[in-house]
């Protein structure tokens, strides 16, 4: 949720706080408090979730559970373009939609929601529900817990000690439920809920139990705050320097986040975050999963997060990196919201057959320089129809085939210098009709035949410099109408045609 200006009319798809702070409609109803002390944003939820033990449990027919931040994503506001999970970069509500039925059938390693997204097979019976109604955990193989393990809602097994802690273990948060009969230990205390919370939480501003009992029932008189502390909302006396700052220690800082208030032109120190237009963070909190700015989500923004089944490759907005980890096979269920893939410097050149580009299908730019690449079979690149920067160099490529490159309508650059190959034969090019740069550089290039380059009619900048060419015959750049630059330098050319560059009327640079 984006902390907006208050005082001011919110639009149509925003909600009006009590303390009129405006906040996005599908921030209410999802189970965190956006609005601040009001809270006001999570009444009357009684659709979207069911509050037990003090426990928020989303229901599952009307929104899905974000599986980092715990948030209730409602039905309507699944698939629309805005990140409501509040996670990373590719919140679980807006992940494998935009695929038709037959794309999502034709990519036999997916299956199609009811509610229309087309997700991995891989988070069926997984214990979270990631379709809204939530078939993906339906028809699923339930097996035993153990006699000391607790078996959640979700068919889950946990520790039995960890049961009603006041911490979610239960991935569906029924840990936390029907608490009543149990007892708790020694030096411990009963929320109303149930749930068991240490002695010493009780009554100290900080709300421990779910529904807050802990803080209910204080009598004690508040006490004045000395001069070096400051007096938070809630009468609480935290020390000064924790003003408009928050630590990594939760029971730092006021209970109510007071401390927090009117901080726009705080200064940070030394190894802190400053929250956009807030207070600071310790810099041990950013990029942790957890959202600590909370109304900018700034220690989150382009964080590295898991977005395939390779450990190896950490991914940041849209892009997978796997740059020099090892790699001889592509990873394998990478999310369909990932566009820039960075392979280089690894060992997959055995990898490169038909169709191992599946599910790649949002790329803009493929990155598979120093891969020891020693061929590339006709039509490798054909579903990639998006792509618009392709690497190949620095690899072992001593030819190119007929329609290599085919599918390849909408590349824009292509770098294939530093590879071996020898000849540039007749459509050696096909189907890169918008490409716009080509490096053919640091190669041992002794020929290019005639119309070589037919088809790139929208090229603007060819380097063939570092080969071995010896004679430039009519025709060779034949179709290259709209050439601007071209790069010859550090070849042994002796014979050049008088008609070598008739058609290249756009040439202004040629070296």
């Amino acid at each position: 949720m984006v902390l907006t200006q208050t005082g001011r009319n919110c639009s149509e798809l925003e909600f009006r706080c009590q303390n009129s702070r405006c906040i996005p409609q599908a921030s209410v109803c999802d189970v965190v408090c956006d609005c601040g002390d009001t809270c006001n944003d999570e009444n009357n939820c009684e659709k979207y979730y069911d509050i037990k033990s003090g426990v928020s449990l989303c229901t599952s027919k009307t929104a899905i559970v974000c599986a980092h931040t715990n948030r209730c994503v409602r039905a309507g506001n699944v698939c629309d373009g805005t990140n409501d999970c509040h996670f990373g970069s590719v919140g679980a509500d807006e992940y494998g939609c935009g695929y038709s039925i037959e794309a999502c059938t034709n990519m036999g390693d997916h299956f199609l929601c009811r509610d229309g997204r087309c997700l991995p097979q891989s988070v069926k019976c997984n214990n979270i529900r990631d379709c809204v109604g939530g078939d993906d955990e339906s028809n699923c193989s339930i097996g035993s817990c153990a006699p000391y393990e607790f078996t959640c809602n979700n068919s889950q097994c946990i520790d039995g000690r960890l049961r009603c802690d006041t911490f979610y273990d239960c991935l569906d948060r029924t840990d936390e439920i029907d608490c009543e009969n149990i007892t708790c230990s020694e030096g411990s205390r009963k929320c109303l809920g149930g749930q068991c919370i240490r002695l010493e939480w009780w009554c100290d501003f900080i709300p421990d139990c779910p529904d807050s009992s802990d803080e209910m029932f204080c009598d004690e008189p508040v006490r004045p705050c000395a001069a070096d502390e400051f007096q938070c909302s809630n009468g609480q006396c935290v020390p000064q320097f924790n003003r408009c700052f928050r630590s990594n220690k939760p029971r730092e800082g006021c209970a109510d986040g007071s401390h927090l208030i009117g901080c726009d032109n705080s200064t940070c120190a030394t190894g802190q975050l400053k929250c956009i237009n807030s207070y600071c963070i310790d810099g041990s909190l950013i990029c942790d999963g957890d959202i600590h700015c909370q109304f900018s989500w700034t220690d989150e923004i382009g964080c590295p997060f898991q977005c395939s089944e390779e450990e190896r490759c950490p991914c940041i907005d849209v892009t997978i990196n796997c740059t020099d980890v090892g790699l001889t096979l592509f990873p394998k269920n990478i999310e369909h919201q990932m566009s820039r893939f960075l392979f280089r410097g690894n060992n997959l050149s055995g990898s490169l057959q038909k169709g191992v580009f599946h599910g790649m299908e949002k790329a803009g730019l493929l990155d598979l320089g120093r891969n020891q690449i020693t061929s590339l079979t006709p039509r490798l690149f054909q579903n990639l129809w998006r792509l618009k920067i392709l690497y190949l160099d620095d690899n072992l490529l001593t030819s190119l085939l007929t329609n290599t490159f085919l599918g390849l309508g909408q590349l824009r650059s292509l770098n294939l210098k530093g590879n071996f190959i020898q000849e540039i034969d007749l459509a050696a090019f096909s189907g890169l009709s918008s490409l716009k740069t080509l490096d053919l550089s640091h190669q041992n290039i002794f020929n290019v035949s005639r119309n070589a380059f037919l088809g790139l009619r929208s090229l603007l900048h060819l380097d063939l410099s570092h080969n071995y060419l010896k004679n430039l015959n009519e025709g060779v750049f034949n179709g290259l109408d709209k050439l601007f630059s071209l790069d010859l330098t550090y070849n042994k050319v002796t014979h050049m045609e008088s008609r070598v560059f008739v058609g290249l009327t756009m040439l202004k640079n040629c070296e």
